[in-house]
């Protein structure tokens, strides 16, 4: 059976019983799962099975069944995952993500928004931006839309992103290795490093990556992995213990280049957290691999998380769990984000958290930053909707600012929905510029701010 067809079977099954005030546990995993891990075109088929049955308007239902939650004072939790459904997939409403006007806060500062794709070419998602003194880098998924084999691809612009340089595609698909998913990229400042994911649902395997380009207008590749680095199996086969390949974190220090991958285990408090980290030379030679494991400092399931390199440490932003864990799911588990101080040997060395809202979850810390006087992080957070935050603080790791850069939207008029994915943030900064990569809808972008007067 299809994963839109089970989807759209458990949505019928606990809507259409008024009397219902509890979520069975099985259901709302699959329901969560399917944003947390799942493919664009597995949301977009769920759209249209929901949109052909017409036996239901499930979105107003839905609005009733949360009304109806807020007079149960066990049924919070359920209000947030109900919420947050009918928020993203709605046969009423495009899954998009939008501004909805920029706040007070988040306008100060703000410089402008990029758009880096556009429908007619494919659509995009997953800007990765890497910046310098006269050019801006972007790495993106693109060729998105439904039916199009998806790509990774580059378009470089001028310092103030007015003009587009050069646009090319990177990495294609294939038949033997799948479909490019995930990405991240670091830098030191003269080359980019790409490790990158493809997956072949066919046989169930996903494949990491590595390439490493040149940062001038040629974009040349200077070296790259020939055979995949590691293999092992997607995420919808994935049991505990497995290793998990999507997103993974690298980080450059001086002589080195090093990628993160993590292992699948529980969610819970009482899961390990446990990473995987592979050592390469600068010319993508592998060195060694080995594990590390933060389940003293961090609690649960390894997750999305970022590392830098600043002056001969190596540092770490990643989710805790915090509270219980109904659904094992990223986005549906409480959760906090801690920072954690390594040596250049990777021995922990401190931790500490530095973003505990409450009742709220902090996951996906995809951006994080370092320069001589302060941090910079951007993550997803869940709280009755998702939002992209960025938190500037500084090296006493006190808070300085907060900013809601990009959140789930909602459209007046009925509209056909689109293909695009949900929020996932990036972040680079150079100079007196912040550059902050979400998706919009089926779209990539990029927003930038003044560094300086953002804290005004």
């Amino acid at each position: 059976m299809k994963s839109g067809m089970v989807i759209i079977i458990m949505l019928t099954a606990f809507l259409i019983s008024p009397a219902t005030t509890v979520i069975g546990k099985a259901d709302m995993e699959g329901i969560m799962r399917v944003f947390d891990e799942s493919s664009n075109d597995t949301i977009q088929e769920a759209i249209e099975l929901r949109e052909k049955s017409g036996r239901v308007d499930r979105y107003l239902l839905g609005q009733k069944y949360i009304k109806h939650l807020e007079s149960v004072d066990s049924g919070g939790d359920n209000k947030r995952f109900i919420e947050a459904l009918f928020t993203e997939i709605s046969p009423r409403r495009s899954f998009r993500t939008t501004q909805r006007g920029l706040t007070e806060t988040a306008k100060r500062g703000f410089i402008k928004k990029v758009n880096i794709t556009t429908s007619s070419e494919g659509g995009g998602s997953r800007p990765e931006v890497v910046a310098t003194k006269k050019r801006v880098f972007v790495i993106y998924h693109g060729n998105i839309k439904k039916g199009r084999r998806p790509t990774f691809n580059v378009k470089i612009f001028d310092s103030s992103m007015e003009k587009e340089i050069l646009t090319r595609v990177l990495i294609n698909s294939s038949r033997k290795y799948g479909n490019v998913t995930d990405s991240r990229v670091a830098s030191d400042g003269k080359y980019l490093y790409l490790f990158y994911e493809t997956a072949n649902m066919r046989v169930g395997k996903s494949f990491l990556w590595g390439a490493k380009y040149k940062l001038d207008d040629s974009f040349k590749r200077v070296a790259y992995t020939h055979i995949p680095i590691v293999t092992s199996v997607t995420f919808n086969v994935a049991e505990y213990g497995d290793e998990k390949l999507d997103d993974p974190a690298p980080v450059v220090s001086t002589d080195f280049v090093f990628v993160i991958t993590r292992y699948k285990t529980t969610f819970k408090k009482s899961g390990k957290t446990i990473y995987k980290v592979r050592k390469f030379n600068k010319e993508l030679k592998k060195l060694k691999e080995f594990d590390i494991d933060l389940t003293s400092v961090v609690d649960g399931q390894a997750r999305q998380m970022s590392v830098v390199y600043h002056q001969d440490y190596f540092y770490m932003v990643t989710p805790t769990t915090v509270g219980e864990v109904r659904v094992e799911a990223a986005l549906a588990t409480p959760s906090d984000i801690v920072l954690v101080k390594f040596d250049k040997n990777w021995k922990i060395l401190w931790s500490k958290t530095i973003s505990a809202e409450p009742d709220d979850t902090e996951t996906y810390v995809t951006g994080f930053k370092m320069d001589k006087n302060r941090l910079y992080i951007t993550y997803n957070q869940r709280k009755f909707g998702i939002s992209s935050p960025l938190k500037i603080y500084d090296h006493k790791f006190h808070q300085l600012r907060k900013v809601k850069v990009a959140s789930l939207g909602r459209r007046k008029k009925r509209l056909r929905p689109s293909f695009g994915e949900g929020l996932r943030p990036s972040l680079d900064v150079f100079g007196n510029r912040i550059f902050l990569g979400n998706n919009e809808g089926e779209n990539a972008v990029v927003y930038i701010y003044d560094k300086n007067k953002i804290e005004e």
